[in-house]
């Protein structure tokens, strides 16, 4: 019995042993348990960064852009995907399109204008209402040049080239001044043109206008309402690349460039007479 109790006691000397060389497992456990631990955190992180981030960007938007306010006079289009990934001239015009929606808030319009940003550029939108043209009439009503002056500072501010667009709603018109919603148009948009740049103080070689009739409506013209905001003239600030200024492929015509005009050479003072 006393052999055996002794040969037992041998046993449980050999056991803790074997516990001893076992520790390394509970460091190892220690280890895995902490590096899990890390990536945890490591991914609640990043999940609270990537909600930060969402937050911001919609703050961001929302101060740009107003697309939290149903009264929002600037807005995005439908169609992000259609504006260029030039995020320096995005700003720029974005930038821009804040400063007009102030300008047209403190001339009391804001119901009246629309801001928006697409492919061609900073679009502002005049309805032709009785603000901005009489009903079949081209000249501009005093509240309309009042605000033109007031956006004129801002959009010297940048270089872009600016293109009038005149529309007309689905009335027909046949006067001896406006035969057709093609003249009317026209003389709307080359109106505007005329008054930046002889009034408001637009450098001219950015301007251009041009004519779209009744046939680009941007609502129905099924009601009244509809024909009025048809009747408008939009102001597009256009992106610099939207006029291309590299050579142009020949289809018909010289196949060369025409050489420069030469220099006029000063003419020599003759020598006075003796």
């Amino acid at each position: 019995m006393r052999k055996r109790g002794q040969a037992g006691g041998g046993g449980g000397g050999g056991a803790h042993d074997n516990t001893g060389a076992m520790r390394w497992l509970l460091t190892y456990a220690d280890l895995i348990t902490l590096l899990m631990v890390f990536f945890v955190v490591l991914y609640s992180m990043s999940q609270l960064d990537q909600q930060k981030f969402i937050t911001l960007s919609n703050a961001l938007r929302a101060s740009l852009f107003g697309e939290q306010s149903a009264n929002a006079v600037i807005r995005t289009t439908a169609k992000p995907s259609l504006v260029p990934e030039n995020l320096p001239e995005q700003e720029t015009l974005a930038e821009l399109g804040k400063e007009l929606r102030e300008d047209v808030e403190r001339a009391g319009l804001a119901d009246k204008v629309t801001i928006t940003l697409d492919n061609r550029g900073l679009v502002v939108s005049f309805s032709a209402e009785a603000a901005f043209f009489q009903l079949g009439r081209a000249d501009l009503q005093p509240a309309f040049k009042d605000l033109l002056l007031r956006l004129a500072p801002s959009l010297n501010k940048v270089q872009n080239p600016i293109e009038v667009d005149g529309y007309t709603d689905d009335l027909q018109i046949n006067t001896a001044e406006f035969p057709t919603n093609w003249e009317l148009s026209a003389r709307r948009a080359t109106n505007v043109v005329r008054f930046l740049s002889e009034v408001a103080g637009v450098d001219p070689h950015r301007l251009s206008a041009q004519a779209f009739g009744e046939f680009h409506p941007t609502y129905s013209n099924a009601t009244d309402t509809g024909r009025a905001r048809n009747r408008r003239v939009d102001l597009v600030v256009l992106r610099k690349d939207a006029r291309d200024t590299g050579q142009a492929l020949v289809i018909l015509g010289p196949s060369e460039a025409p050489p420069p005009a030469p220099k006029a050479e000063p003419q020599a003072e003759p020598a006075p007479s003796e």
